[in-house]
């Protein structure tokens, strides 16, 4: 007999423990991986590394150079728009994990980076930049990708074996509902990096 899921509980089970600890595997190993790829380019000179971390933080420093409201919209929504398109394909079920991989790839090489620049500030500095929205923008990700490659999941059975028992996904009416509410978290995200960041950033380089 099937369990039945109500809510948004079904992320936890039966199969949501296991894939919500793969997908934190895979953006774990991402962000151990970027963090050796930005030590190793910076100790050899990592010239063109420099000058995108310098513009990085240039970005935020005076009001002139703020994000706009579509590229921090973009910056935030982009990778979670491709899972949710992911997700309706049994391709998402490779898809997905290689994503939330070279999410934390990229993510810990400019973190990676800036402590080696700039040392304590750097800590500071990527912690201003980044540490705020991303308290909240990993945890929904991961729980979104969880989502995701279970939906993907039932594609991908479908498509390799007729007859078989597909992964249980959340049904379709509930994955979009939390998918508006990861949405708010999302947006709670970009105003950050609106409003809060550039702040935090212009207070910290002053002291560089």
């Amino acid at each position: 007999m099937k369990k039945k899921f109500y809510g948004f509980r079904k992320w936890e089970q039966p199969y949501g423990g296991t894939i919500v600890f793969v997908m934190s595997a895979f953006f774990l190993f991402g962000a151990i991986l970027g963090s050796f790829i930005s030590t190793a380019v910076l100790k050899e000179g990592g010239g063109m590394l420099y000058e995108k971390l310098t513009g990085y933080l240039l970005r935020y420093a005076g009001e002139y150079l703020r994000p706009t409201f579509f590229s921090s919209f973009i910056s935030n929504f982009r990778l979670p728009l491709l899972i949710f398109i992911f997700s309706l394909t049994g391709y998402g079920v490779f898809l997905i994990p290689v994503s939330l991989m070279l999410r934390g790839l990229m993510l810990s090489a400019v973190v990676t980076g800036f402590i080696r620049l700039y040392g304590i500030n750097g800590a500071f500095l990527s912690l201003a930049a980044f540490g705020i929205q991303n308290v909240l923008a990993i945890p929904a990700l991961i729980i979104l990708s969880t989502q995701a490659y279970s939906f993907a999941g039932v594609h991908y059975d479908k498509i390799r074996s007729v007859g078989r028992r597909a992964l249980e996904a959340l049904p379709a009416e509930e994955y979009l509902k939390l998918c508006g509410v990861l949405s708010v978290v999302l947006f709670f995200c970009v105003f950050t990096e609106l409003f809060i960041s550039p702040v935090l950033i212009t207070y910290i380089h002053n002291f560089l």
